[in-house]
């Protein structure tokens, strides 16, 4: 099928723990703030580690459940792209408009709030409401309740890949004329569950997170959202608007290698970056910026490497690699969303994020990885890089043009 509508990106939101709001989080992020500290809300005493990246401004913090930290948070980056779109609830109303949800965890909160009354003899009318809840499609049902989208939802959930896979979707229902405009929310939220998850096998750091340094030992799980308004180019026009950067293509593959890790030498990821290009009509030459999904595992960012360094060759030494998580930690389902909203802030101005608390370089992570300090150069055509459990590779091409 031919793809003949380009999509732009008209609006942008962020809710992060290193800043609330596109304009707050960007700052901070080239400021290489780190966003990870001790845990304030729920016990770690039962793990090994005790640090986490948590979002502090949404009320309700103080609450032991977090039930409703999802939607506030989904609401908050929402109604800041949809400000910047141009476009009023009562407008949106009235646009062939489609929403994607992506989230790895959902509504986990609402089932840990219900554990948390297991001696009871029987559960209560809120615990029937919680179990409603919890199911990772309830959190998109609210959203097209309280914004009026009809013209249809949907909400993925492959984990670290989900907002990735999100944003491709939305882009194929535009370019192939099926809606107008898509909106793409990626949140997460940090609880005990998947807290618990991660450290039954040794994955987490015990202080922060530091992409492809040598003495890595883990991840950083942290909470946020981002959103961002997608529509055909043709129908910005038509609203008198103006784009913030374009969605131009993006890759999806699976390597088949492991449960958990990644196969070691890059086919995949490669893969998924070259659909990528290919399909924006971009070369390897052209690449002026790779968001990476740098997680700070010993594993993944070996692996992650070796994949673009397997597609881009030597071209490889000569493009920034950073990853955000140094700053802002994993937010699962949200993370791809993040790393594309910060491509978009990238491009608009001229500033490529650094990878902090990298010290020590491992001898199989040798590439730029703009190391402890933001650069400032002209971005026009970025990579945004996402993986996965189950063996999932992912990669949006976002450009500051539709050409």
């Amino acid at each position: 099928m031919k793809l003949l509508k380009k999509v732009a990106i008209s609006g942008v939101g962020v809710s992060s723990p290193i800043g609330t709001g596109k304009e707050e989080f960007f700052a901070n992020l080239v400021n290489g703030t780190d966003g990870i500290s001790p845990i304030a809300s729920f016990d770690t005493s039962r793990f090994s580690t005790h640090c986490g990246g948590e979002v502090s401004w949404v009320p309700g913090r103080e609450t032991p459940c977090k039930e409703e930290l999802p939607l506030a948070l989904a609401t908050q980056v929402m109604d800041e792209a949809l400000l910047e779109a141009g476009l009023s609830v009562e407008q949106l109303r009235k646009q062939n408009c489609v929403l994607v949800v992506a989230s790895a965890v959902g509504g986990v909160s609402h089932l840990l709030a219900v554990k948390e009354h297991q001696g009871r003899a029987e559960l209560t009318k809120a615990d029937y409401g919680r179990l409603l809840a919890y199911p990772h499609h309830a959190l998109t049902d609210s959203l097209v309740r309280k914004y009026s989208i009809s013209n249809g939802a949907l909400t993925n959930i492959s984990a670290c890949t989900a907002s990735n896979a999100a944003i491709g979707y939305a882009y194929d229902l535009i370019a192939c004329g099926l809606c107008d405009m898509a909106i793409v929310v990626g949140v997460d939220i940090l609880t005990p569950f998947e807290y618990a998850c991660f450290d039954s096998y040794r994955a987490l750091e015990k202080k922060g997170c530091r992409p492809f340094d040598n003495n890595r030992s883990g991840l950083a799980l942290s909470e946020g959202a981002a959103a961002l308004v997608l529509e055909a180019q043709v129908h910005l026009k038509q609203r008198k608007k103006r784009a913030k950067a374009f969605l131009t293509g993006y890759g999806l593959t699976n390597d088949a290698y492991d449960i958990t890790a990644p196969d070691p030498s890059g086919h995949s990821a490669a893969e998924a970056m070259r659909i990528a290009l290919e399909s924006g009509g971009k070369h390897i030459h052209d690449v002026d910026y790779i968001c990476a999904h740098g997680t700070g595992t010993k594993l993944n960012d070996v692996a992650e490497t070796a994949a673009i360094k397997r597609l881009f060759g030597n071209q490889a030494y000569q493009i920034p690699v950073s990853s955000i998580k140094s700053c802002i930690g994993h937010t699962n389902g949200a993370a791809a969303a993040i790393s594309a909203a910060t491509c978009v802030l990238s491009i608009e101005a001229g500033v490529v994020p650094p990878t902090i608390h990298l010290e020590v370089r491992d001898e199989s992570c040798d590439l730029d990885y703009v190391s402890n300090k933001a650069r400032k150069t002209e971005v026009s055509v970025c990579l945004s890089n996402a993986y996965a459990f189950g063996g999932q590779c992912s990669s949006v091409l976002i450009t500051k043009t539709s050409e």
